[in-house]
């Protein structure tokens, strides 16, 4: 009697997810493959010239290939989806295959070994047929993948996280293993966010400025997130962190769409969590008022198996509650409500017996609420061809407008995406509009040659991207220095810290039971005890500024299958990207003024300009750059599986990025950027369920455009101080008077030139200023020297001479 002969059939209804190709600041590819062996189920031998055809509703048609000498067949290039179906066809010989569905992961490589019954069979060989889906994939990366299955049925992104009102991708990524949220985004394995790399339809969507998220696109325009925390392979570039590889949805052959809404209720917001501090007189507390977003999408087909369209479009709006009270320390009180003393004479605190902090209570009518609001459109539009059989074309635009603050709200942080800080000072001081603006561009071709086994794909994009900080009434850089607008208005630093501080009843008017808690008897002195101020700013906004970057980059991968001693893929790729980043920021009323410790001084804490000659300043209301930023890459890598059992992947990336500073000049240069990359999978069950690797590689981040902004040749800046008691910065018409005259400037002490009374900070490199845009200097002499009046420009110009500068001390 014959022993049977055990034959599984893998079916591979569920599949685990591979790397796809793309760095941080290079392209992902976002394709997935199909690849296995197409056996003879009687004799377990290989079967040539199997037709292997791949079907599902994600694709445009089927995809065929056709198996070697040795029984392989490789289908890449595949888009994510679910039902997918593999049939195999080994002609009049043998019977038809046909896999049960399963769901293809964007970037997975799924392994389906196919084992095909002849027509004929003797009768004494018995075939047993089991279904075993591998659970593993051929790759030495980590990664985690998110699709819209799991998104409709686990909350993903916390409503009061960064982009939590725009549910952004982003935030899909805490899922994965080693990743935690900062104040930027999300850090994996103990990175900064600012060094992850985020790619949409295989462009990169890093903010060229800070390296942090710069297009939030709602997950639910997005197919699939990939979140790749380690095992990078060559193809990936300019990335020390993870990389987010997102693939949006696209159009089928059947019209399909949805309106979707969302309304998070600030009464179903948990308790926050409040760190123990010591007390304040003045305290912010934020909260949840409500995050509403409403949207649609639709998608289907202009020209059947051809031609396919989607679109959608969003809007989120988002509000938080922010709490100001005022509040008064508590110290042991004398019966007429003045402070108690102990034996040193000092006031005696109340104290809380667990923190050890002062305690504090509420003054009567001094609770306000304040919002901060946001808007957040997006919008995204993909058309994706399919030409003939071997070549495909899709083109994908998609943005995020935003802006938040303004008619009497606060705005939110354009980095951070946090509401306003502690609201220490009026609304013209924190208030303010902020408004920024994203819209990318991506072209995208994948052709294939010699029954699939040469392959090539290329990526070409281009990102704009915007951002204004304006004040609250809506004047910006532009208005720095003009009358009635609070750009015209600088904003001033109060930090008394010696000599007492200040009472809050300096600043603003509290109601009489108020007033009284704070200053019994009317005394300023108890009140400065009471109620103290350790920071307050008035006036104007401060930093205001109008940004604006362009990305553009490509990339082509080359890919080629062949045999020698085991299967072989070797991937060659190039790519680029040219960046600009074009930055033009002031200080409301062109100087923000500072307070020393001990109250006696005023320091210009933030004033654009340059030095003429010694003591002779020339101020700008605002200072404009422009950095650029250029970075080629390429790499080489084999991934070589030997005996179905064991995988090397060998490969090598090489990148070289320059940047430019505003002076045009070549401010770094970063070339020799070699990144070997080394990794080895043992699969012990030949069939994709157990696997055992480890890698090796090198990473280099890429050098953001805020850094070379500020730094080459850097920001011109000066510096005076003058007294308290000649300068009050709240008078417009002492700011550009008596604050500025020299004869009320302070000496600024120093070894080099003990008389000076302007510093300077930043650049060497000074513009050129045409002679008409200066005001005319008016002299004025002294004992010891003499000195003329600051001159006044609206802008910079292009650096061209220098100036011997003091440094600041």
């Amino acid at each position: 009697m014959r022993r049977p002969n055990r034959v599984f059939l893998l079916c591979a209804p569920a599949l685990a997810t591979a790397i796809v190709c793309f760095g941080s600041d290079a392209l992902a590819q976002g394709g997935a493959t199909v690849q296995g062996k197409v056996l003879n189920a009687a004799t377990n031998q290989p079967v040539p010239d199997v037709v292997v055809t791949a079907t599902s509703p994600a694709l445009q048609g089927e995809e065929i290939a056709v198996t070697d000498r040795a029984g392989n067949y490789r289908i890449p290039s595949l888009p994510p989806g679910d039902s997918y179906v593999i049939r195999a066809d080994g002609g009049s010989g043998f019977r038809p295959f046909a896999s049960k569905p399963f769901t293809l992961r964007a970037g997975g490589t799924a392994l389906v070994q196919i084992q095909i019954l002849p027509e004929t069979i003797d009768s004494g060989i018995v075939i047993l047929v089991e279904a075993t889906p591998p659970v593993i994939d051929y790759t030495t990366g980590v990664k985690t993948s998110v699709g819209p299955e799991f998104t409709r049925r686990v909350p993903t992104n916390p409503p009061t996280g960064k982009g939590g009102a725009t549910r952004s991708f982003e935030g899909l990524a805490t899922i994965a293993p080693g990743t935690f949220t900062d104040t930027y985004g999300v850090s994996v394995n103990g990175t900064t966010s600012p060094e992850n790399g985020f790619v949409i339809d295989g462009l990169s969507a890093n903010d060229a400025a800070f390296g942090i998220l710069g297009t939030p696109l709602s997950s639910e325009f997005v197919r699939e997130v990939n979140v790749i925390t380690a095992g990078y392979l060559p193809e990936y570039g300019r990335s020390i962190g993870g990389v987010m590889d997102v693939v949006t949805k696209s159009g089928s052959n059947a019209f399909h769409g949805s309106f979707f809404s969302a309304i998070t209720p600030g009464a179903l917001e948990g308790e926050r969590t409040r760190i123990p501090r010591a007390g304040s007189t003045i305290q912010t507390n934020p909260s949840l008022a409500t995050i509403q977003d409403i949207g649609f999408e639709l998608g289907g087909p202009l020209l059947r198996d051809r031609l396919w369209f989607f679109t959608g479009m969003s809007l989120a709006i988002q509000k938080t509650r922010l709490e100001r009270t005022l509040n008064k320390l508590l110290y042991v009180e004398n019966p007429d409500g003045t402070p108690a003393v102990d034996s040193m004479g000092n006031p005696i605190p109340i104290r809380d017996s667990e923190t050890g902090f002062q305690q504090t209570s509420l003054l009567p009518g001094t609770k306000t609420t304040q919002y901060a609001t946001s808007r957040t459109y997006q919008y995204i539009g993909k058309l994706t061809f399919k030409a003939n059989q071997d070549h495909n074309i899709s083109l994908s635009v998609f943005g995020v407008p935003q802006t938040s603050g303004g008619s009497g709200d606060y705005p939110f942080n354009l980095q951070t995406g946090g509401s306003a800080p502690n609201l220490q000072g009026p609304y013209s001081a924190f208030g303010g509009i902020n408004e920024s603006f994203s819209n990318n561009v991506v072209l995208k071709t994948s052709s294939s040659f010699k029954d699939k086994k040469y392959l090539l794909d290329t990526t070409i994009g281009w990102v704009y991207g915007s951002v204004t900080q304006a004040a609250a009434d809506g004047s910006g850089v532009a208005d720095i220095g003009s009358p009635g607008t609070m750009a015209g208005i600088p904003n001033v630093g109060w930090r008394r810290s010696s000599g007492g501080r200040y009472p809050i009843t300096e600043f603003e008017n509290l109601p009489a039971a108020a007033r009284e808690a704070c200053a019994p008897g009317g005394s300023q002195e108890i009140a400065a005890l009471y109620c103290p101020v350790v920071n307050y700013a008035t006036g104007g906004p401060g930093l205001l500024r109008e940004a604006s970057q362009n990305r553009i980059q490509g990339r082509a991968i080359f890919t080629a299958i062949g045999s020698l001693l085991g299967q072989h893929i070797l991937k060659a790729g190039i790519d680029f990207e040219a960046l600009d980043y074009t930055s033009a920021r002031g200080v409301s009323g062109g100087n923000a003024f500072r307070e020393t410790p001990d109250g006696a001084f005023f320091l210009d804490a933030r004033r654009f300009g340059f030095m003429e000659g010694p003591d002779r300043p020339v101020f700008l209301n605002s200072f404009s750059t422009t950095s650029r930023s250029y970075t080629v890459g390429g790499f080489v890598q084999d991934s070589w599986n030997i005996l179905e059992r064991v995988t090397l992947n060998l490969g090598v990336r090489y990148d070289a990025q320059v940047v430019t500073g505003n002076d045009g000049r070549i401010g770094m240069t970063l070339p020799n950027q070699w990144s070997p990359r080394v990794g080895v999978i043992w699969d012990p069950t030949r069939k994709g369920r157990a696997k055992i690797f480890g890698n090796f590689a090198r990473f280099y981040q890429a050098i953001t455009l805020n850094l070379v902004d500020r730094s080459f040749p850097g920001e011109l800046q000066v510096y005076s101080l003058r007294g308290s008691n000649v300068c009050d910065p709240r008078d417009p018409a002492q700011v550009r008077g008596a604050c500025d005259d020299p004869q009320n400037l302070t000496t600024i002490t120093g070894n080099t030139d003990p008389t000076r009374k302007f510093g300077a900070t930043g650049s060497d490199r000074v513009p050129s200023i045409r002679t008409s845009s200066l005001s005319p200097p008016t002299s004025s002499s002294s004992a010891a020297n003499t000195k003329s009046s600051p001159a006044r420009a609206s802008a910079a110009r292009t650096p061209t001479k220098r100036s011997t500068m003091p440094s600041r001390t």
